[in-house]
């Protein structure tokens, strides 16, 4: 066929290809090449197992605990005093325990970046071998071409989203009353305790009614509210841990919560999100290139002739054919 006739047949086919990723990346799955489960790439990235899935469980399970003991809290607390006086929190400390836990978080975005990427690929990849079955030259051509896209997309975001990513999560900050309700539940949590380990002997004093008892009723009183609002020398390190242990909890929640979700959206946004405006650029580009598409087009000298010989054979069976029809 001449140079135009492979130029547009070449475009035709691109435009076929990159509509496809867009439904797949898209997730609409309205075309029937999507009855085939595995090009639902969106359905495969979110699905139980998944990617993200995988993600949120690898996060979750990287909240520390022993360097959030009361009593690791405290030496810590200790080792970083500064000029304030005690019963002040440290932010420091809480900076340099936040810094240190969401520092790994890096590894599993990493994981998860990987896994999308390779289900990206694999899409992609069955798309255009569906599509352009008859031509390998030209669908290892387009493979090619998406192959380089997916890759430079991928290495933006690991070397410069996820880097941001970690940065702006290293910093405490939130304006979500859900960080507040937490932090609050927690601290009555330990006024519950304190109180009832306390409320046998209070019930015992007050019930015979007398001066004494209720004399021993109020320091018992005192005691329980001592205990429970970080008041007296001697306690408040160890309450200035538990509250600083309270925060930082309830802070880890409401932060996992949130870059959960924010890498998540990151990485569809710089690695799928018009993945196909980019693919068909450069299949654009592919079609121009005349060279390429002769090659594309070319025909095997040994598949040629073996086409020109099982034509001559149908041509003799067509005639044979007829003749047996003519002599009934």
């Amino acid at each position: 066929t001449d140079a135009s006739n492979m130029r547009a047949a070449t475009l035709q086919l691109a435009q076929e290809v990159t509509s496809m990723v867009n439904e797949a990346t898209k997730g609409e799955y309205s075309s029937a090449i999507f009855s085939r489960a595995s090009l639902r790439m969106m359905a495969r990235i979110r699905e139980e197992g998944g990617p993200h899935d995988t993600f949120r469980k690898a996060v979750i399970a990287l909240k520390p605990t022993g360097e959030w003991e009361v009593p690791v809290l405290r030496k810590s607390i200790a080792s970083m005093r500064g000029r304030e006086l005690p019963g002040f929190l440290n932010f420091k400390v809480f900076d340099m325990l936040l810094k240190q836990a969401v520092a790994m978080w890096k590894e599993p975005a990493l994981t998860m970046l990987q896994s999308v990427k390779s289900i990206v690929e694999e899409v992609c990849e069955e798309i255009v071998e569906l599509i352009i079955p008859q031509y390998r030259a030209m669908a290892s051509g387009m493979k090619q071409i998406t192959q380089t896209i997916i890759d430079e997309r991928t290495e933006h975001v690991r070397s410069t989203v996820i880097e941001q990513w970690v940065g702006v999560e290293s910093a405490a900050f939130t304006l979500q009353v859900e960080f507040f309700e937490l932090y609050n539940k927690k601290k009555v949590k330990r006024f519950a305790q304190a109180y009832d380990e306390m409320a046998p002997d209070l019930m015992a004093q007050l019930k015979g009614n007398t001066s004494a008892g209720q004399e021993q009723a109020r320091k018992r009183m005192i005691q329980w509210y001592e205990q429970t609002h970080s008041v007296g020398d001697a306690a408040n390190e160890h309450h200035e841990a538990e509250d600083m242990q309270m925060l930082l909890e309830s802070y880890w929640k409401t932060a996992c919560d949130r870059a959960v979700d924010s890498i998540c959206m990151k990485i569809d946004q710089h690695l799928i999100q018009k993945l196909s405006d980019k693919a068909l650029e450069g299949l654009i580009t592919l079609s121009l290139d005349e060279g390429k598409i002769a090659a594309f087009f070319a025909q095997d000298p040994r598949v040629r002739e073996k086409r020109v010989k099982l034509q001559a054979r149908l041509d003799r069976l067509k005639k044979a054919q007829a003749l047996i029809c003519n002599s009934v």
